[in-house]
């Protein structure tokens, strides 16, 4: 009888454990899909104007909103959230992005980051001497 009830209980923790990940694993994908359409915007608009395709911003959100393709996705992204954030910062996250300032920061921080890239290289490349310089002297 003993061995029944912890294996009754251990069934039932595993199965709680179950139903708490699939939680988690739930607000990761309103999270990601929050974020995600504006990410993937910002990241492809560039690439794609290198190529001579100057498609608005619009349109690469819209695309990446509608279409079923983001399924592959969210099945890499996912278990990274899960690895690297709890439950709460998760729901911390998900709070913030509904509020103004998280509104504004998704699409705000694309944008800045595109125009801020060109400068970073120019500050990086600035930066490298010196870098390789103590490198050098410290011994590495």
């Amino acid at each position: 009888m003993r061995k029944f009830v912890i294996c009754l209980l251990l069934l039932f923790f595993v199965f709680a454990q179950s139903l708490v990940a699939q939680s988690k694993q739930q607000d990761i994908r309103k999270l990601v899909e929050i974020i995600t359409p504006n990410s993937m915007a910002d990241m492809m608009q560039p690439m794609l104007l290198q190529y001579g395709v100057s498609a608005p911003r619009t349109f690469y959100v819209n695309f990446f909103s509608k279409n079923n393709i983001m399924n592959d996705y969210y099945n890499i992204i996912i278990p990274l959230y899960d690895k690297y954030f709890t439950q709460n910062d998760i729901n911390e996250m998900l709070r913030f992005y509904q509020t103004p300032t998280g509104r504004k920061t998704l699409e705000t921080l694309g944008p800045m980051m595109s125009e801020a890239m060109p400068l970073i290289m120019i500050w990086s490349q600035k930066i490298a001497p010196l870098l390789l310089d103590e490198l050098s002297e410290a011994g590495y």
